[in-house]
């Protein structure tokens, strides 16, 4: 022990950076070096220690010392201070001349592999930790979602040696953090689900030192900030006990900064050794790994508003685990007869101010347990109402369409979230239709296919979602137990823009699917023309807001009993529809119409009663400008 005490004085008399790192140390950290320290002289001492056993241990604690902040240049003052002091201890035991030497020899030797070992255990560290940053920089040029972004990210951070967990929140209105994406270990998140009340995050609106955190002042000041060791740092004295709980040495704390400097989150990583993000190689990681992060929320708020402002994301937040989230439903309907089929639920955000989010704003700023919450919600809140109504005569029998996002069909809970809320409400699984979309991808198919056999067997209707939006083929169709396709929204809108090219692609979708047996249900059918175009290329089902908008559920009834049944379709009265007959002739030959063609009685041909009729309200318009003039 004389030995170690007289190593660390000198040690931190002629290296700066080691008297730092010791200046860090509490005294119960300090005594745990001082033992560890007394046990490596004597491991150094060995006289059966080999060589493969020198080298593994003092890569070991190469890496240790790499992790907090021990620079070559220090090692090489440790080691010369190492065989000053050990000199000055083998004189007392009056070696001859032969024997010292030899001693010497050997302690050189040991030494110098020690710092071998130890210099390339940094090199291996800082290479691991700039393959980081590489893989860090490749997902921001990816054609990624925000979301989506912002979770890989800390998953590639908490993949890197000794990094404990990270997070990224920004203040809320109060200036309180609130945490928008984590990734903890196993250990840590145990400890914060038992003690939620006791880990106070940090605020940005007190000019306290200890409450503040590495985190608030990295916003307050657009700088990183360090916390060396939560042990004896003043601005860790809050979180130190938990930090000590779960083995949290060190935190950084990177401001996330708009165009003009100005912070606007903080990502804040969580180090197992004290001194972690101090050395220069870490404080460079650091830096680059802000200037990534801030250049790549730049660019998501220039292409579609992701960052307009964390506080709104935190507000959504608040309305989906309070009482702002509600579903409203949009009808079904059977485009032959007009009746009501199905309904599909749609989320709902209500916030305090008055303004309603809508799902295309909301869900994708969701992460994983969130996205299953939502789902979760949805199954109870709708098969509830589904229950309610159901007990109404005129409305028996109509179904539920709900989303089912691919986080919650893979969950090995999905079965059973299913099957007891369909019990809870006492429905029959044959009336509740779930849909994939069908961009939905997953490296585990075979997960995802069993799960949807699974839901197949217990009785649910799948439906394959936006139908055209991908690169879904017949072989996934097949393979996959879906019996609804629902040709996606997007396709018909576009229908103005190529009417010819976009009514053939839906055709061909439509005789793609009722080849295998599949119902289809398009979905944005928004004006009367593309309601009449649908039914024209045969297919079964609509939705869109030319039948109906979503309505709360008090609303359903009443619409329904204002629902007019669809006549059977003589001659289209749009020109699209007209545009949809003429393609049905030109493809088919055997469409019933197709012998009025041959006939060439173009007074039976069901376009051409619609080009002599818009001639007949042309005329009309003509002679009632005639008249007016001449009047």
């Amino acid at each position: 022990k004389g030995f170690v005490d007289r190593f660390y004085r000198e040690l931190a008399a002629v290296d700066r950076d080691s008297a730092k790192i010791i200046s860090w140390l509490s005294a119960e950290e300090y005594e745990h070096l001082r033992s560890r320290q007394t046990e490596h002289l004597e491991f150094l001492l060995s006289a059966d220690l080999t060589e493969e056993a020198h080298c593994a241990k003092a890569r070991a604690v190469g890496e240790i010392h790499a992790f907090i902040g021990v620079s070559a240049s220090s090692l090489v003052r440790a080691i010369t201070v190492y065989m000053h002091q050990f000199d000055d201890a083998s004189l007392k035991f009056q070696l001859g001349r032969k024997d010292f030497n030899n001693l010497e020899s050997i302690i050189t030797s040991r030494l110098s592999t020690e710092l071998s070992e130890e210099l390339e255990a940094e090199e291996h560290i800082s290479a691991q930790f700039q393959e980081g940053l590489n893989a860090i920089d490749a997902l921001s040029r990816t054609n990624t979602s925000w979301q989506n972004f912002n979770e890989q990210l800390l998953e590639i951070l908490c993949g890197l040696p000794a990094i404990k967990a990270a997070w990224i929140g920004a203040p809320d209105d109060l200036g309180q953090f609130v945490v928008n994406f984590e990734h903890y270990g196993d250990e840590i998140d145990k400890v914060l689900q038992a003690y939620p009340d006791r880990i106070e995050l940090p605020s940005v609106l007190t000019q306290a030192t200890g409450s503040q955190g590495s985190t608030g002042l990295a916003f307050r000041t657009g700088q990183v900030q360090r916390i060396n060791n939560f042990s004896t740092s003043l601005n860790a004295e809050k979180w130190r006990n938990v930090a000590k709980h779960v083995g949290i040495r060190s935190s950084v704390s990177v401001p996330i900064l708009d165009a003009q400097r100005n912070s606007i989150a903080v990502l804040t990583l969580y180090g197992a050794y004290p001194g972690m993000f101090e050395s220069p190689h870490r404080a460079s990681f650091s830096h680059q790994l802000g200037f990534i992060v801030s250049q790549t929320w730049a660019q998501f708020d220039q292409d579609s508003g992701a960052t307009i402002s964390i506080h709104e994301i935190n507000r959504w937040r608040e309305a989906l685990y309070g009482d702002g989230l509600h579903f409203v439903y949009q009808p079904i309907i059977d485009l032959h007869t007009g009746k009501l089929n199905k309904v599909e639920a749609l989320a709902r955000l209500d916030l305090s101010d008055g303004r309603t989010i809508m799902p295309g704003q909301f869900i994708p700023r969701l992460n994983e347990r969130q996205i299953i919450y939502l789902f979760r919600k949805g199954l109870d809140s709708s098969l509830r109402q589904l229950s309610a109504w159901h007990e109404n005569k005129k409305m028996k029998g109509i179904g539920l369409s709900l989303n089912l996002p691919l986080e919650a069909l893979l969950n090995s809970h999905c079965i059973d979230w299913v099957r007891d809320a369909l019990s809870r409400f006492n429905v029959s699984a044959n009336h509740l239709w779930l849909e994939v979309l069908e961009h939905s991808e997953t490296e585990d198919h075979v997960h995802m296919i069993s799960q949807m056999q699974k839901l197949n067997e217990l009785g649910v209707h799948l439906a394959m979602d936006d139908l055209g939006s991908g690169y879904s083929s017949l072989i996934r169709l097949n393979k996959m137990p879906f019996d609804t396709v629902k040709i996606d929204q997007a396709l018909l809108r576009s229908a103005y823009d190529d009417p010819p090219r976009i009514i053939k692609f839906i055709s061909a979708l439509i005789r793609m699917t009722q080849i295998i047996d599949l119902d289809v249900v398009v979905e944005g059918l928004e004006h009367p023309d593309l309601v009449e175009t649908a039914r024209i290329l045969g297919a079964k089902f609509g939705q869109g807001y030319g039948i109906a908008f979503p309505m709360p559920p008090n609303q359903l009834e009443s619409w329904m009993d204002n629902q007019k049944p669809n006549s059977p379709i003589s001659a289209p009265t749009t020109p699209m529809g007209a545009l949809a007959t003429h393609l049905l002739y030109i493809e088919n030959a055997a469409h019933k119409y197709s012998p009025i063609l041959e006939e060439k009685d173009p007074t039976l041909c069901p376009t051409a009663k619609l080009i002599m009729r818009i001639e007949r309200f042309i005329k009309q318009i003509k002679k009632i400008k005639s008249f007016t003039l001449s009047a």
